[in-house]
């Protein structure tokens, strides 16, 4: 008999990393973010509730729908991250979508 691991939230598998160089800024800013799939349970918890009070204004904006993830991911960074265009915060959300995708193994 064989048993299935789970993979665990904490594994690196399921971190998204990202480089993000910034204009006057000697060094680029580097993080990492789970997968959207492995938040967190009370960061999801935190990020529905968000959804729901904001549904009618700042949750139709991917923009701050991605700021709000970073505040609570990387707080530390949300400064920065926030002056950033929004083509630039649109990679970041695109790229963050397109790794989270779960996909089916072969068979």
């Amino acid at each position: 008999m064989s048993v299935y691991r789970v993979t665990p939230a904490h594994d690196p598998s399921v971190q998204v990393e990202f480089e993000v160089p910034i204009k006057g800024r000697q060094n680029p800013i580097f993080f990492s973010v789970p997968k959207l799939q492995y938040l967190p349970t009370d960061k999801a918890d935190e990020f529905e509730e968000w959804l729901k009070e904001n549904k009618d204004g700042d949750a139709k904006s991917d923009r701050k729908m991605t700021l709000k993830l970073i505040e609570m991911l990387v707080p530390k960074h949300l400064d920065a991250l926030s002056k950033l265009t929004s083509g630039e915060l649109d990679d970041i959300s695109n790229h963050w979508f397109e790794m989270s995708k779960v996909t089916v193994p072969e068979s």
